[in-house]
């Protein structure tokens, strides 16, 4: 990362890459395209296994035994990988669609609209809840400590404990909410950041849901959202193109960026939070110096439009 050059052989996909994501040890990398799923070696680049038909969202389990998967048949169902073998994991999991893995827990689209969270440690994954939502549903995101759930619903913001899946009351009237679009928990659980279709950024403590926010935000939608390791900035991506950096404590909009001339979209702090990284439309992946705001280095090897970043402790991958 300190050159923005070329690091190990690249993964070679011959279309376009939807996901892509690091084992929690950093050793392996699994990416997906419009043909399936593979899981490399990173030090080597080596194709350790490959899942065709699986495309549609990838996350690791805690150690990394385990990878899920979204499948292109039978309604998007979700299926479990054992990374050392490759074979398929049994599982009673019967879900579709939305995959969010934070740790060891597994949410997703279950049976009868329902919101379903599993611990999946070891083997298949045991049954943890069950939240009755309707339909709807868009996006959902798990604080670190797996006790606080946030979901989308047909633009809607909600809240949940995540241990007993009773929703929470907030302060915060949604009559007065924009249509939400992608959400992120602070690491301590303290704060989520929301992005909204208007281009605005509200921060909601989690407790009561009062809203911080700084009406200078972005010229059209947010893309994406993240959060610096030590969970004092916000970074969030936008439909125009900008980055913009965010104080989480009181809300305010610290420096905007005009980082692409299209769309971005994916955004990650790397490292200590000092380098941000941005994906977009135009097939550039940049890297900027937080502090100044000034961009450090460009990547300019990917034929389509790169679509989601993936940060490892030494790096980053992009896709």
């Amino acid at each position: 990362m300190q050159t923005g050059e070329l690091v190990g052989k690249p993964l070679e996909h011959d279309k376009r890459v939807f996901a892509v994501a690091f084992s929690p040890d950093g050793k392996m990398i699994a990416s997906s395209d419009e043909a399936g799923t593979e899981l490399s070696d990173v030090s080597t680049g080596e194709r350790l296994h490959y899942w065709p038909g699986q495309r549609y969202g990838i996350g690791f389990n805690s150690d990394g035994s385990m990878l899920a998967t979204v499948s292109t048949d039978n309604g998007r169902e979700i299926r479990l990988w054992n990374t050392h073998t490759g074979d398929p994991v049994q599982s009673e999991i019967r879900g579709h669609g939305l995959l969010t893995v934070r740790g060891s827990l597994l949410a997703f689209h279950g049976e009868n609209n329902n919101l379903d969270i599993w611990d999946w440690k070891q083997g298949g994954g045991t049954y943890r809840l069950s939240i009755p939502l309707g339909g709807g549903l868009q996006a959902s995101a798990i604080s670190q400590d797996g006790k606080q759930l946030a979901v989308i619903q047909n633009g809607n913001l909600a809240f949940y404990d995540a241990t007993t899946g009773k929703q929470r009351e907030w302060k915060e009237s949604r009559s007065r909410q924009p249509q939400a679009l992608c959400l992120e928990f602070s690491p301590d659980g303290e704060t989520l950041a929301v992005g909204f279709q208007d281009g605005s950024v509200r921060l909601f403590a989690a407790d009561t849901g009062q809203a911080r926010f700084d009406p200078e935000g972005h010229h059209g939608i947010i893309t994406s959202l993240a959060v610096s390791p030590n969970g004092h900035r916000i970074a969030s991506a936008g439909f125009d193109g900008s980055v913009c950096l965010w104080d989480v404590a009181t809300g305010k909009r610290l420096r905007r960026i005009d980082a692409h001339i299209e769309t971005i979209n994916d955004v990650e702090f790397l490292q200590n939070g000092d380098v941000l990284a941005t994906a977009s439309r135009d097939q550039l992946v940049r890297l900027w110096d937080v502090k100044t705001g000034k961009k450090l280095h460009e990547m300019r090897k990917h034929l389509h439009p790169v679509l989601t970043l993936a940060a490892h402790p030494d790096g980053i991958f992009g896709r």
